[in-house]
This record gives structure tokens, C-alpha cells and sequence, in this order.
């Protein structure tokens, strides 16, 4: 996940990171592109999301 965040901050994405819980797997990901990546955890989250293009979004999840 780590990679995939670089990859895509790199490419100038917004990076909606979907997470149960704030682990140190998940805090790390989002430190690798702090500018591009928001925490969404849970549909009350995705409220809060704001997006500057909307043809550059991606998202990423973590396999249980």
C-alpha cells in the first residue's frame, strides 16, 4: 500500500485511504504522501472529503 500511495501523490492524486481503524500500517501510509492522502472511516467520513479533480481520485484499502 505503501508503494501505491507514492505512486499515485507522485501523479498528483487525491488518495481517499479506506480504513477500519488507525494502525501503524495505516498512519504510515498516509505518511508517505501527507498532502494527497485523507483517512475515510466509515460513511459518515465521506461527508468530510474534499477532492481538487475529480477525474483524480483513487482509492485504497487494506486486505483484512
Amino acid at each position: 500500500m505503501h508503494n501505491e500511495a507514492k505512486r499515485f501523490a507522485r501523479d498528483d492524486y487525491d488518495i481517499l485511504l479506506i480504513v477500519t481503524r488507525a494502525t501503524r500500517k495505516v498512519v504510515g501510509t498516509a505518511g508517505e504522501a501527507p498532502d494527497h492522502v485523507q483517512l475515510v472511516d466509515g460513511p459518515d467520513a465521506v461527508d468530510d472529503v474534499t477532492v481538487r479533480d475529480e477525474s483524480k481520485v483513487i482509492w485504497l484499502s487494506r486486505p483484512r
